[in-house]
């Protein structure tokens, strides 16, 4: 996560719900480098560094504070009359410091402050005003400067010094300029640049040293040699909250322990996958050893990214990928992989493209007992992947509805030859339902004829591959190149059959009420613009837009659907990972002849929302049923058609409604029916009665 990935106010003030003391707690997390000028130097300072502060410096955050000690009259008096400032000021501060060091709790504020310095984490300067003429001129500048590893950054001024008091008790104001918004600019790199003249010692006006080293040799006596040695001084002291896992999330554990540590589990969307793998992850790293996690998105490795964080609150993660490259610095992972006697073990969370990276694979020769977890486990058997398989995890856990690759035996055999079997027990959908994981469904099958001329194009291109596969051999890569592409163009016809935008304005010129939440899954821009005029035109509609070509942020888009509902038009969100639980009722456009992409869309869809209380999602499927073509037949597409829809009955609420349906809409399609009853025993275990 970066800095650019926080919404931020201009204005901050102490009457409303966010406060100046939520820009800290927002930025540090985000941040490698923290500058900050304050008023003056009081031992409400040390009461500044907590949870935020530890979590930013172990990913090897760096404070540079700049602040001016609290000099009395007498103090003042005796500068004007010739005497050393800097003198006094080491004076000033060791009184200061003595008095600190006897209140109560204030040696532990001390000590971490100490481990702070004593680490590298924490650097202090010392500003000294003006006191020679007279009227003594104290520095009392209060600024700030966060910045990430992206150079994106914020700059703050306010009324606040840096004390507990300054951040959380006092009534502050703060204004907030960032990095990256046109109109905040100018002033941010004004701000910017006068914070590092001051730290550089190269702004008229301030005579900035550092901090005085008899000053800081007393506060090293009391430093800690390790940053895990501070948690001890948080109060109240932050547990961990109990993961509370189910009983059949136990129970798939258990089996994974039984069987080496290795295993997929499988359990359907909603039924609580990464919360069980949080449950391995918390035992594994209390050994004091660490964990790598694979998942398949950036944004999945944000969402893990949260839980891991309110779950694991103690733990230290290092994010791979999205920006986030402190893994290549040399070194760095290995303090991750190592075990360094800790009471817990480290978090390596990746991407999977980062994790295909050789330069990631190579910095993870001989891990030493690390636990391997695979979010979405079907992804990790592709070809790109093999190298960080090959490495000796000495512990495996996958986690998928649909493990199994489509269409790649190599790339599933891969899989399983590193995490071994799916554990029991296995969660299928009806099970979700059935436990109130996922809400119950209605599907609503609707068959879409192909025009004349795409069924052409579609024989036509059919010919082209027969011939081709027919005198095709394993060697000749350019004519398997040229038979990949013909086959992706035929799976377009079907895909963007130009009859399937008029039924969708059909479904929801029949079923459609203002104040409801629909989602239209679609398969490209093109499509999705086709069947946005079509709705404004025909239904007087303006539909809500989710896909990455948007010129704005799609998040919001989504953002402004999920608040007054309507009609969503999306595409890959489904399979991208994004939550959207306050759907009730979906037209799935985009066909898929993959299982795992149509059982994975179909589960999101049910997933409950009990804001809205949702209890029950509408499914209505667009299938493609070219009328008499042996051809199709030939090449699976009816076959792999009926398959989906097969599916998507079994387990609705009218199931036998639905099935009828789909009986009567294919009784006219050549070799449809005769295809539709041999699929009904394979998929539903059923025989149809002849009438």
């Amino acid at each position: 996560m970066s800095l650019r990935d926080i919404v931020f106010q201009t204005d901050y003030f102490f009457d409303e719900e966010q406060q100046p003391a939520d820009v800290a707690r927002l930025a540090f997390p985000a941040s490698s480098q923290y500058f900050r000028v304050a008023g003056y130097f009081g031992s409400g300072v040390f009461d500044l560094f907590r949870q935020e502060v530890l979590s930013f410096v172990k990913n090897r955050g760096k404070i540079h504070l700049i602040c001016s000690p609290e000099l009395s009259e007498a103090d003042l008096s005796a500068i004007r009359a010739g005497y050393s400032a800097r003198e006094i000021i080491v004076r000033t501060l060791q009184n200061e410091l003595d008095t600190v060091s006897r209140l109560k709790g204030a040696n532990d504020a001390l000590t971490f402050m100490s481990t702070l310095i004593h680490l590298g984490h924490l650097d202090i300067q010392v500003a000294i005003g003006d006191a020679s003429g007279p009227v003594a001129r104290l520095f009392h500048d209060k600024s700030g400067l966060f910045q990430d590893q992206n150079d994106n950054g914020i700059a703050f001024v306010g009324s606040n010094n840096e004390s507990l008091g300054g951040w959380a008790n006092n009534k502050e104001t703060m204004t907030v300029f960032c990095s990256w918004k046109e109109e905040d600019q100018a002033r941010y790199e004004a701000r910017k640049e006068y914070i590092l003249s001051l730290w550089e010692n190269r702004k008229a006006g301030a005579d900035v040293a550092p901090f005085p080293k008899a000053v800081e040799a007393g506060l090293l006596k009391i430093s800690r040699p390790t940053l895990d040695d501070l948690e001890a001084y948080f109060e109240p002291h932050q547990t961990m909250p109990d993961l509370d896992l189910l009983d059949y999330q136990s129970a798939v554990l258990q089996n994974w322990k039984q069987h080496g540590s290795r295993g997929i589990v499988r359990f359907a969307t909603g039924s609580g996958k990464t919360r069980t793998a949080l449950g391995a992850i918390k035992e594994h790293l209390g050994e004091g050893n660490p964990c790598l996690i694979i998942v398949p998105s950036r944004l999945l490795l944000h969402q893990w990214h949260s839980e891991i964080k309110f779950f694991l609150p103690k733990i230290s993660v290092l994010l791979c990928g999205d920006g986030n490259n402190r893994w290549k610095e040399h070194g760095y992972m290995q303090a991750y992989l190592g075990n360094n006697g800790l009471k817990d073990g480290h978090i390596i969370l990746t991407t999977g493209d980062t994790a295909s990276d050789p330069m990631f694979y190579k910095k993870f020769r001989k891990p030493r007992e690390v636990l391997l977890v695979v979010d979405e486990v079907h992804f990790i058997g592709a070809k790109k992947y093999a190298p960080i398989l090959q490495q000796d995890f000495s512990k495996a856990l996958g986690l998928s509805a649909t493990p199994e690759r489509h269409r790649d035996e190599e790339g599933t055999e891969r899989i399983f030859q590193l995490f071994s079997r799916n554990l029991k027990p296995e969660i299928t959908l009806a099970d979700a339902i059935a436990a109130g994981r996922l809400v119950p469904y209605t599907y609503s099958p609707h068959a879409i004829p192909l025009e004349d001329e795409e069924k052409e194009e579609w024989d036509r291109i059919t010919i082209q591959l027969s011939q081709l596969m027919a005198s095709s051999d394993d060697g000749d890569y350019e004519k398997q190149s040229r038979i990949d592409r013909l086959a992706q163009r035929r799976a377009r016809i079907i895909k963007k059959a130009a009859n399937k935008p008029r039924e969708v304005c059909s479904i929801l010129s029949n079923h459609y009420k203002r104040g409801s939440f629909w989602l239209v899954y679609c398969e490209d821009t093109d499509q999705l613009e086709v069947i946005s005029d079509l709705i404004v035109r025909e239904l007087g509609e303006n539909p809500f837009k989710y896909h990455t070509g948007l010129d704005h942020n799609p998040k919001y888009e989504l953002d402004n659907f999920m608040l007054v509902g309507g009609i969503l038009l999306a595409i890959n969100c489904l399979d991208e990972g994004v939550d959207i639980p306050v759907i009730s009722n979906a037209i799935i456009v985009a066909s898929s002849s993959n299982p795992r992409q149509f059982i994975q869309r179909r589960g999101r869809i049910l997933r409950s929302h009990k804001e809205s209380e949702k209890t029950q999602a509408h499914l209505f499927d667009l299938f493609v049923v070219p009328a008499g073509s042996q051809k199709m037949k030939k090449a699976g597409f009816l076959e792999n058609e009926i398959s989906r829809a097969l599916e998507f009955a079994k387990d609705a609420l009218n199931r036998e409604e639905s099935t009828l349906d789909l009986q009567l809409l294919l009784r006219h399609v050549q070799d449809g029916l005769a295809l539709f009853e041999s699929k009904m025993e394979d998929v539903l275990g059923l025989e149809i009665e002849d009438d």
